[in-house]
């Protein structure tokens, strides 16, 4: 699964499975640096998920566990 910004950024990528999130999530800023980066297994956020800032400065991290 893919998507864009209207400026042809890449907005959001990831996995889909059975119709849920399944896999690396990936979604990012409006100027194209990474916004928040994790794991999705059947649908809930699993794992290490990190949260970055407009300028690709790391800003807060979370375990999810299932």
């Amino acid at each position: 699964w893919t998507e864009f910004w209207r400026n042809g950024q890449l907005f959001v990528k990831s996995g889909y499975i059975d119709g849920e999130w399944h896999g690396v999530w990936e979604r990012y800023h409006y100027n194209g640096f990474l916004r928040e980066v994790g794991k999705h297994q059947k649908g809930q956020r699993s794992g290490l998920w990190k949260w970055y800032d407009e300028t690709g400065s790391l800003i807060s991290q979370a375990t999810y566990i299932n």
